[in-house]
């Protein structure tokens, strides 16, 4: 497995803040080469949002009570308490970056980025996800 993190004052605390537009509390990437399985499972969630990109491979997302294979090409975002439940695999050559945040006005900043387009999932497109991931 290829890894490379940051995080925001070498710390993995979760970040609440109200008052700058955007910080990356951590970040990174993840190649899985050849440790069999990564999964992360947070039940309750993270005080952050999470967003996800999949960019090589396939990952497997648990999202809106229902799993789905997310191709390369794909974002995940999981809002602040949301339960977080992914995994990736070198069999399924699983290549991910992800980002924690803090962002209070997501939606705001996501209206104006790209994550509005096809490509994006949020939990406004759960009611959506069949036609989302059979493309």
């Amino acid at each position: 497995m290829y890894s490379n993190t940051g995080y925001l004052n070498h710390s993995d605390i979760e970040i609440e803040d109200n008052i700058h537009p955007l910080i990356i509390g951590s970040c990174g990437i993840y190649r899985m080469l050849t440790v069999p399985a990564l999964r992360t499972t947070r039940p309750q969630g993270r005080r952050d949002y999470q967003l996800l990109y999949v960019f090589g491979g396939t990952a497997v997302f648990q999202k809106c009570g229902r799993s789905f294979t997310a191709p390369a090409g794909t974002f995940i975002v999981y809002t602040p308490g949301e339960p977080q439940d992914y995994e990736y695999s070198a069999s399924r050559k699983t290549e991910v970056c992800w980002v924690h945040f803090p962002e209070k006005r997501f939606r705001t900043f996501c209206a104006r980025q790209v994550l509005t387009g096809k490509e994006s999932w949020t939990e406004e497109s759960c009611r959506n996800t069949t036609s989302f991931f059979s493309r």
